[in-house]
């Protein structure tokens, strides 16, 4: 299977240098909460950008797993649980990963569903429908 859009391994490369350099500026200067959270979906937005899909907001909500994210389409956003983003230290390894892994997958769900909205659009619907 091709590796499309924000499957593609120069734009995954490109995310996890961004991660990286997160994870280690993680207690710096201004740094908090909400900066971190900012940055990791602005490396996500970047990597949907590359392929034209409009940028993800974000919020924080409760969840399963601090770790955990989740795209909603109604209002184009990522939800997060803010306890992935308020220690004083950097997630453990296992626990970033975890983080990344979520917040970039369902960024592909907001890639595909941009693209079933630009078919759907092709095809004679409107915006509203």
């Amino acid at each position: 299977m091709a590796r499309t859009g924000i499957r593609n391994i120069e734009t995954r490369v490109a995310f996890v240098e961004a991660v990286i350099a997160l994870q280690k500026g993680w207690t710096g200067p201004g740094m908090d909460g909400t900066r971190r959270a900012d940055a990791l979906v602005k490396a996500a937005n970047e990597a949907l950008g590359a392929y034209g899909v409009p940028p993800m907001r974000h919020a924080f909500a409760g969840k399963s797993s601090a770790y955990s994210a989740e795209f909603g389409h109604g209002e184009w956003a990522i939800e997060l649980d803010d306890r992935a983003f308020n220690g004083a230290k950097a997630p453990l390894n296992t626990d970033m990963s975890e983080l990344v892994d979520s917040v970039y997958h369902e960024s592909r769900h907001a890639e595909q569903w941009f693209l079933a909205a630009r078919y759907r659009i092709g095809e004679g619907w409107s915006t509203d429908q």
